[in-house]
């Protein structure tokens, strides 16, 4: 790990963890995207698009985050703040939206423990907003949309929260308030996360990926199995 700092100080730690495939068995935003097209809010084509130009970027073919996030952010160009609320509000309530039992507990440890418990995500602000609710986090750092006289540009604010972006908006933040980075707890899943990981005094991998399996394996840190 790059640091080895490490607090104390009860209370004083911050648990940043991620969302997608670590407190939930699923990506939410695809799972959004999916309920927005069975309720007839985008159609076929749009979904399709959207999901090739993730698939190309999981595989590799792309490298350029920033560029599907800004597809995707296009289908809610021009719709109210307000209305794109309410449709997350109905999602949330749609028995697909799932958080791992297994998660629920390791965070109420950390409540318990006087920690701050901070999600960390590159999903778009407003459902990581939702998802903050359901787990009662006491912040979220994720990606901003755009945003112009109370509707949405179709555009994202700013950088995607990934990778490395994720390490600077978290070094930000801990600044803030105070906290060493051996004094987080962090939890993630893929290798995009590693950066975050290895700055962090108590990292684990959660349900890793291969890459990350083989890296906390190289550096020594846990590996949680969390379950449905």
């Amino acid at each position: 790990m790059e640091t080895n700092q490490r607090s104390t100080q009860a209370g004083r730690g911050v648990v940043l963890c991620d969302i997608d495939g670590t407190l939930t068995p699923m990506n939410v935003q695809v799972a959004f995207l999916k309920y927005l097209r069975a309720h007839g809010f985008i159609s076929w084509k749009d979904l399709t698009r959207i999901l090739f130009a993730y698939g190309l970027f999981l595989v590799g073919a792309t490298r350029d985050i920033h560029q599907v996030f800004e597809r995707a952010s296009l289908l809610f160009q021009n719709r109210r703040v307000s209305d794109l609320q309410e449709l997350i509000d109905e999602f949330m309530h749609s028995p697909g939206v799932k958080i791992y039992a297994d998660a629920r507990a390791v965070l109420e440890e950390h409540r318990r423990a006087g920690r701050k418990i901070v999600l960390l995500t590159s999903m778009v602000h407003p459902l990581a907003r939702a998802i903050a609710n359901r787990v009662g986090a006491d912040d979220f750092l994720a990606t901003n949309l755009e945003i112009q006289s109370g509707a949405y540009t179709g555009h994202i604010a700013r950088d995607v929260m990934y990778g490395e972006n994720k390490v600077r908006a978290a070094t930000d933040f801990l600044a803030r308030e105070g906290i060493l980075w051996g004094n987080v707890w962090s939890y993630a899943d893929t290798s995009s996360d590693i950066p975050l990981l290895r700055k962090s005094g108590h990292p684990f991998a959660v349900n890793p990926s291969k890459k990350l399996r083989k890296n906390a394996g190289h550096y020594g840190y846990p590996v949680l199995h969390f379950k449905r």
